[in-house]
This record gives C-alpha cells, structure tokens and sequence, in this order.
C-alpha cells in the first residue's frame, strides 16, 4: 500500500513537471511571438510612411501635369521659351511620376507565420487586411493604367517628333541659337501632332482619369482618400506598439 502510495505521489510529479515544463515552452514562445509580432508591426508602419511619401509626391505630379497639359489641350499648339519647359511638356506626357514600392515583406511575413493571430485588435488587423489586400492593389492598377496610357502617347511622340534632338539641346557647347532652333523644329513637330484629334483625345482621356483620382467625383475614391486612410493606420500602428 505504501509502494502504491508513493509510486502515485511520484507520478503526479513527473506529471506536474511535464506540464509546468511545457506551461514554460509556450509561455516563452508567445512572448517571442508577441516580439516578432511588433518587430512586423514596426516593419509595416515602415512600409506605409514611405506609401504616403510616394503619394503625396504622385498627387503633386499629377496635380502639376494636369496643370500643364490641359491648357495646351485646349489651345492645340505649343510655344516654349526654353529647351527645359519644352522637356518637361514631353515628359508630362510619357512619365507616370513616382510609383509605389510593390514590397509588402512585412505584411506578408506576418500572415504566413502566424504572428497575426497574436494581433488582438480586430480593427487594426481588419484594417490591415484592407489595405493590403485592396487598397494598395487599386492603387497598383491606377500606376498600370497611367503606365500604358504614357506608351501609347510614347509610341505617338516617338513616331511623329524629333525627340532625338531633344538630348542634343542638352549637350554642352550649344549655343542660345542652335538650342532654340532646336527647339523650335520640336514645337513645330508637336503642333502637327496636336492637330491630330486621336492624340487630343487620347491625352484628354489621359488627364482626366489623373483628375479623376485627385478630385472627388462620382464616388471615385481618390489619392487623397487612400493617403488618408494610411496615416489612420498608421496612427492605429502606434497606439498598437504603446501597448
């Protein structure tokens, strides 16, 4: 009775001790959890400072390419003063501006370790999801659309001016006259092509789907919206990690 006794009393310990044992293991494992889980938190908030950076820097190019472009729409002819105005027109219409970071290391680390289950916010993980897995594409489809409609206007600037002269106003050594001759043949290549009303309205459609995402209209969720909707998350960010 006594070997019962104490055999009993030393299987409850081994028992006790197997189970603080692993009470232990994964006490400490969530708290790494927990660290890798801020140290991702840390990463996204990263990610999404240098998002509204590149937005606010693609909402002034937009704004300024609008700008530009729409009263020499309306006008249909060209007249530059100088080598670099005439540049600038060109590249307002086959360069899309400052494009977003396709990177999302952070966000997708955190989801496919698991650390997200260890996120107790729901509005902040719910936030998150959105972002990466919506926003932030509507926002890569907005620089693809930009994109092809700048090589299509590429493809009709390319065809129909002189834009190798371009980089030889440019060169050292020119003088005023030969650069506003330069010039001067340029503008006149351009003029033809502002009398072609498929490329009027090809850039038209262009500038306006830019004005589209700056302005609101119609529901259209635009630049502003979406740079407002990450300093939220940001701010949702920080108040997470002062936890």
């Amino acid at each position: 009775m006594k070997n019962w006794k104490h055999y009993s009393f030393e299987i409850l310990v081994i028992f006790f001790g197997i189970s603080i044992s692993f009470w232990v293991d994964e006490w400490r494992e969530d708290g790494q959890n927990k660290e890798l889980l801020e140290e991702n938190l840390q990463s996204i908030r990263g990610e999404l400072v240098r998002d509204t950076v590149n937005l606010d820097a693609k909402i002034q190019y937009l704004d300024s390419v609008t700008s530009l472009v729409y009263p020499i729409l309306s006008q249909k002819k060209v007249s530059f003063t100088s080598a670099q105005e005439m540049a600038h027109f060109i590249n307002a219409l086959i360069w899309i501006g400052v494009r977003l970071e396709k990177n999302q290391g952070a966000y997708k680390s955190m989801i496919q370790n698991s650390y997200g289950q260890y996120l107790k916010n729901s509005e902040l993980k719910k936030s998150l999801y959105n972002y990466y897995e919506n926003r932030r594409y509507e926002l890569l489809d907005l620089e693809y659309d930009l994109e092809k409609m700048a090589e299509r206007n590429e493809q009709m600037i390319l065809g129909n001016v002189r834009t190798a002269e371009i980089g030889i106003a440019f060169y050292e050594g020119k003088t005023q006259k030969e650069i506003e001759k330069i010039v001067d043949l340029i503008s006149q290549d351009l003029n033809r092509l502002l009398s072609d009303q498929f490329f009027i309205n090809q850039v038209d459609h262009q500038m306006q789907y830019m004005h589209l995402n700056i302005v609101k209209e119609q529901g259209i969720e635009t630049l502003y919206d979406h740079k407002t909707y990450i300093i939220q998350l940001i701010q949702m960010i920080d108040n997470q990690l002062k936890k």
